[in-house]
């Protein structure tokens, strides 16, 4: 215990003058006050203003500001996760999320993360997105080996930058039984998300194809997908075990760039847009009756939009026009021209449903980022 002695001299003088020159002189006065202040730790701070009174902590360090100094908080960052279980203490993670299970929560991990480059697709996996980059270069055609699938959080941010390298131009994603199918020019590779590691590939040069661009969840029998060839104006049918390629023939609509499509396995149904021709026009949203392959043109008279990603929620599509728009078209007036719901988005791409936040996810592959649409 410290104590600090304050000392004040008081000196009263009284002077009597008179007449007869009397003088009378008071002695000094010496008063002693003695004033206790406690600190119990040694640290300069005064219990009473200490907000870790027993432990020495002169910076009075307070990481959630709650009063109590980070050395006696049982809960540093305020996240409601003691210390001892938190993955993260300094910093506020209440999802505890730690995408690789090292037990060390991912604001904490050193993960490496720059930016995207020419984002193209998006799925979700867990609490994160997986998103195809075509890389450095915006060159949808060329095997140049730098494209990658990066890791982002669901508000967007980046958490790992090249979580899977070695492509060429990933485009279309898509996760089927656990594992990652992602159209790579002119084959269609699966990934063990976890490991990284490649597991199956399905070639289609033998079918001419140099840009695969999208490809949809499992069809009703549990074992074909579908796959847009966008520069061979095809769709075709695969079936992922035994690796068997049918080029799914149109009925009644001759294809042009075929882009993103969209599976209704309710009726049976595929939803494809198309980046129109060659030149980048006349680009039509195709219905397709998978029960005898039938084509009809939606959207009315629209033309000359540069459809890129489609997505299908309940009884409405959403569409990404590559000049900077997304609209909708209610199917209920499958012929009404599509609504025109957000402008400015740069070079919007294959567009992802999230049902859980009940949002749009929308790569703008030549702003090197995602963008939300709440619905």
């Amino acid at each position: 215990m410290k104590k600090i002695i304050y000392t004040f001299l008081m000196l009263f003088i009284f002077t009597n003058c008179s007449s007869d020159s009397n003088e009378t002189t008071e002695p000094i006065e010496d008063k002693n006050e003695t004033v206790e202040i406690m600190d119990a730790d040694n640290d300069g701070i005064a219990d009473s203003t200490d907000n870790c009174v027993n432990n020495p902590n002169p910076d009075q360090a307070d990481i959630d500001s709650d009063a109590i100094g980070d050395l006696c908080d049982l809960d540093r960052d305020g996240d409601n996760i003691i210390n001892e279980s938190d993955n993260c203490p300094d910093h506020p993670n209440p999802n505890q999320l730690d995408f690789n299970n090292n037990n060390v929560g991912d604001l904490c991990d050193n993960h490496t993360y720059q930016r995207l480059y020419h984002p193209e697709s998006v799925v979700k996996y867990n609490d994160y997105y997986l998103v195809s980059n075509l890389g450095v270069q915006l060159l949808p055609d060329t095997a140049d080996g730098d494209g990658f699938i990066s890791l982002v959080n669901l508000d967007g941010t980046g958490l790992i930058q090249n979580y899977i390298t070695g492509l060429d131009s990933p485009k279309g994603l898509e996760i089927i039984n656990g594992l990652l199918y992602v159209c790579d020019l002119s084959e269609l590779k699966v990934f063990n998300i976890e490991t990284k590691e490649m597991v199956q590939s399905y070639s289609f040069q033998n079918k001419g194809v140099t840009l695969l661009n999208d490809v949809t969840n499992l069809f009703t029998d549990t074992e074909t997908v579908f796959i847009t060839a966008t520069r061979t104006r095809k769709i075709f049918k695969l079936n992922i075990n035994s690796g068997a390629i049918e080029e799914l023939v149109v009925e009644g609509v001759t294809l042009k760039q075929t882009n993103c499509i969209a599976l209704d396995n309710e009726n049976s149904v595929l939803y494809m847009v198309e980046f129109g021709d060659s030149t980048g026009s006349n680009a039509r949203i195709v219905k397709i009756d998978l029960n005898d392959n039938s084509g009809s043109i939606l959207g009315g008279s629209t033309t000359g939009f540069l459809y890129d990603g489609v997505v299908l929620v309940e009884n409405t599509l959403y569409l990404t026009d590559w000049s900077h728009r997304l609209f909708s078209l209610d199917l209920s007036d499958p012929n009404s021209s599509p609504s025109l719901l957000k402008t400015g988005l740069s070079g919007p791409a294959d567009i992802f449903y999230d049902s859980d936040l009940n949002k749009i996810v929308i790569p703008k592959m030549t702003a090197h980022s995602i963008d939300f649409y709440d619905l």
